[in-house]
């Protein structure tokens, strides 16, 4: 009997320590997300899958700003400088005409569609970094995010108006918008209530605009109301900015290696005036505008400074225009600006062709200041400031600040890491690495990146440039965990810092 009691008892605790001991074990934690630096919601929640962080595909499109068309299990979206077709069950989707593999299926759980992490990136061009420690998903993207950004999706909207301007008519009894609409010409006409905003993917900078800021070659995406009127207008194009290396011919080189030859199309102007090619200069400070979808250049708008000739005795002139930015500017901090010139009148400032009519005051006769505070969402490069002056109804010719403006608002973003976090290796002199991007134009300063190993700072022992960090340890790392963090800033003084831990196995 008591044998018996004896094997019922160990075969009980075979059974129930074995179910307790599942039972005590912690849930992971969910994953959370965040989107150029602040907290996304995903609804549902994210999930993995077979060992994959898959993402909900709705919460995507909703912070991207995308347009979506689905058909069964087959999806399109349209972003602002390409298409992208994927399906439920395939690993491969189709980005801008080309087949891009995205590591594993997009699945259906529960009637909503999700996508793995790195349909992120290859698909949509953003870029998207799992911390497995902290079970934190960090997304950046230029397309959109800013605080400002507008939803190109107008819930009171009757229909939606999407393509390419091909025209533009400011002079007509209402004026006019024609789009192609997958190649069908639609025209909108324009009333004063509608509502403009323009959006610069490139720099990701987002800014309530007028008629004559929309130009042909744009993609836009009209809302109108039942009744025919536009409601909200969204102006998408992309702009980049540099000095002129070369010319010749009809081709231009930029500093930065850039090549571009504008169409016969395009709009050239040289310190407000029209030009061509074959009078621009080395030197010389240009703007382009141009289609995000197509890489059509359809404006190039460039400065030259000059010293002119003296104004006639009383007539309207700016005598210095500067700013006080010596380096590129983050969010929380002011650009200010400073004009002196004829006294008693209406001073503005222009941040190049994308944001104009700031004003400035009178703080003294002839002394003109105005201040710009730099919120979240505005990323510029090299971008010449200008200032204007008009005193009772006179111009003064427009002066251009010495230095150019750069602004990066969005932080630098940590990519790859290996050892990977919770991986075991049996090597204890591993390389230990992190790899580092800046989503906007304003670079990775080298020399703000710092490593710790197992709470030591190896920084000086390690190998450092702006695109990647790696620390081969000289002396053997013990058996056990390796704490790693990583710290890196751009140019701006954004940054951003990623930790993670992985083990050293011991020798057998």
């Amino acid at each position: 009997m008591i044998r018996r009691v004896l094997a019922l008892a160990a075969l009980l605790a075979l059974v129930v320590f074995p179910v307790m001991a599942a039972a005590a074990q912690p849930q992971p934690r969910p994953i959370t997300a965040t989107f150029n630096g602040r907290g996304l919601e995903l609804a549902p929640p994210a999930r993995e899958i077979s060992g994959r962080v898959y993402l909900p595909l709705r919460a995507l499109v909703d912070v991207l700003q995308i347009r979506v068309k689905s058909s069964g299990g087959d999806i399109e979206l349209a972003l602002p400088d390409h298409d992208v077709r994927l399906s439920v069950g395939k690993a491969v989707v189709e980005s801008a005409g080309q087949s891009v593999g995205i590591g594993a299926p997009v699945v259906q759980v529960d009637g909503s569609t999700f996508v793995p992490l790195r349909f992120v990136g290859a698909a949509l061009g953003a870029q998207v970094a799992f911390d497995p420690r902290a079970r934190v998903v960090s997304i950046v993207s230029l397309f959109a995010g800013s605080s400002e950004a507008p939803p190109t999706q107008n819930a009171a909207a009757a229909r939606q108006v999407s393509g390419t301007v091909s025209a533009v008519d400011r002079n007509s009894q209402p004026p006019t918008l024609t789009v192609l609409q997958r190649g069908e010409p639609q025209t909108i006409s324009m009333t004063s209530q509608a509502k403009i905003v323009l959006q610069d993917v490139s720099v990701h900078t987002t800014f309530a605009g007028s008629l004559a800021d929309i130009q042909p070659g744009d993609e836009l995406t009209a809302s109108i109301d039942g009744e025919g009127a536009v409601n909200q207008v969204v102006d998408f194009f992309a702009s980049r900015a540099g000095a002129i290396a070369a010319v010749s011919g009809g081709t231009f080189v930029l500093k930065n290696g850039g090549v571009v030859t504008p169409s016969g199309s395009s709009v050239l102007t040289l310190n407000g005036e029209a030009t061509a090619v074959s009078d621009l200069r080395v030197g010389d400070r240009v703007t382009l505008r141009y289609n995000p979808q197509t890489g059509e250049v359809k404006a190039v708008i460039a400065s030259r400074p000059s010293a002119g000739t003296p104004a006639p005795a009383g007539s309207v002139h700016i005598a210095a225009f500067t700013i006080d930015a010596t380096h590129p500017l983050r969010a929380g901090q002011t650009l200010n600006v400073t004009l002196t010139g004829s006294p008693g009148g209406t001073a503005t400032f222009d941040l190049g062709p994308i944001v104009r009519g700031l004003p400035m005051t009178e703080s003294s006769p002839g002394h003109y200041r105005g201040s710009l505070p730099i919120g979240e969402g505005m990323n510029l490069t090299d971008v010449s400031v200008f200032g204007e002056l008009v005193v009772n109804g006179a111009a003064a010719p427009r002066a251009e600040a010495p230095t150019q403006l750069s602004v990066a608002t969005t932080p630098p973003q940590i990519d790859d890491i290996a050892p990977a976090g919770g991986e075991s290796v049996n090597n204890d002199h591993p390389n230990i690495f992190a790899t580092f991007t800046a989503p906007t134009q304003v670079g990775i300063d080298a020399r703000s990146v710092r490593i710790v190993v197992n709470g030591r700072d190896v920084t000086a022992q390690a190998n450092v440039n702006t695109d990647f960090v790696v620390y081969s340890p000289q002396q053997a790392l013990g058996p056990g965990p390796v704490n790693v963090w990583v710290s890196v800033a751009d140019a701006a003084g954004n940054t951003v810092s990623r930790s993670w831990s992985f083990s050293i196995r011991r020798s057998e």
